[in-house]
């Protein structure tokens, strides 16, 4: 197999390359880790990797439960989010109910200004990265990514702003 690094590269990963790279994500990755390998890989299932997302998603609809492994809360944040996004994306994904339900979580989370906030308490009460101690936040990429997908038509006509709604940058606090 010969699986070009990136698209207009010409450089391409070896079989003992791919083989080495394998080994190392089943040997730490997750199992949602190893079923997005198999699926771009070895023609593995959309399916089972949706399923395996989808466990990492909450009854609000928001993602948490470590799908960002510097932040093991349970319960949903923004990174998460964003993350959860980037597989769908990923795996092509644009319609259904984790894209609906996704949706509807950003819609109900973020705060008058297009903000979104921390779980602070659940957040520093799980393991969690020294930088998500901070309460002044950070650069939230999650609105990029959403106006990304956008792009792709993955969020046309879905919050009824259209790309303009999600513009600019947002703050986490």
């Amino acid at each position: 197999i010969t699986i070009p690094l990136s698209e207009g590269d010409d450089r391409i990963l070896t079989n003992r390359q791919l083989a080495k790279a394998k080994e190392f994500i089943f040997r730490h990755g997750r199992l949602l880790d190893r079923k997005y390998f198999l699926f771009h890989i070895e023609h593995g299932s959309r399916e089972v990797v949706l399923r395996v997302l989808a466990c990492y998603q909450n009854d609000g609809d928001g993602f948490g439960h470590g799908l960002d492994p510097d932040i093991m809360c349970p319960s949903s944040t923004a990174i998460c989010t964003e993350i959860a996004l980037a597989y769908m994306e990923g795996l092509g994904v644009t319609e259904g109910k984790l894209v609906d339900s996704t949706q509807d979580w950003i819609n109900g989370a973020k705060h008058e200004e297009d903000s979104m906030s921390n779980p602070k308490t659940d957040l520093l009460a799980y393991p969690h990265a020294p930088w998500w101690e901070e309460s002044s936040g950070s650069g939230l990429a999650l609105a990029g990514a959403k106006q990304h997908m956008e792009t792709v038509h993955f969020w046309a006509n879905r919050s009824g702003q259209g790309r303009a709604g999600f513009a600019q940058q947002r703050q986490v606090t």
